[in-house]
């Protein structure tokens, strides 16, 4: 897959809100905290975008996911 083909799959935080029913504001306040999806900075300095790739927010899916106890 070629840079520009990867970077079309990357999202912002607006789409990561979409996908999550929150704000934007929700989603800065996840990666302030550490406890959101992983995330790239793109470019690397301090008014860098931020993007999220797919694989990274199913990863936080799966780690988020909880299952109902079984009942005996």
């Amino acid at each position: 897959m070629s840079a520009a083909a990867q970077l079309e799959t990357l999202l912002t935080e607006d789409d990561v809100a979409k996908r999550y029913g929150v704000t934007v504001r929700t989603v800065q306040k996840w990666r302030h905290s550490g406890v959101g999806p992983a995330y790239l900075k793109v470019g690397g300095g301090e008014k860098s975008p931020i993007r999220y790739r797919p694989s990274d927010l199913d990863a936080f899916d799966r780690k988020s996911l909880v299952s109902p106890k079984e009942q005996p």
